[in-house]
């Protein structure tokens, strides 16, 4: 099963509009928050610097991920199909 981890930040009106919609997809994740000097670790172990929220990490084989300009420029169903 893939693990989906959403790093975000409380003020980001995008990371509260991609929580809405993996909830309403039963799509299971983990909210981190994207400031947190254990989150920034992680993000830098994976080879992302400077990390935009929301970023949204997808456990794959190879490793995918959505930055904030890739998530604000798609429609909710098309994010949706994406992260499915």
């Amino acid at each position: 099963m893939r693990r989906n981890i959403l790093y975000t930040t409380v003020d980001c009106t995008q990371s509260k509009r991609l929580v809405w919609l993996l909830k309403e997809a039963n799509l299971n994740f983990e909210e981190v928050d994207m400031r947190s000097k254990e989150s920034q670790r992680q993000l830098k172990s994976m080879g992302i610097s400077d990390p935009d929220s929301p970023l949204l990490v997808m456990d794959d084989n190879p490793l995918r991920f959505l930055s904030s300009d890739d998530i604000n420029s798609m429609a909710d169903k098309n994010l949706l199909a994406l992260v499915r």
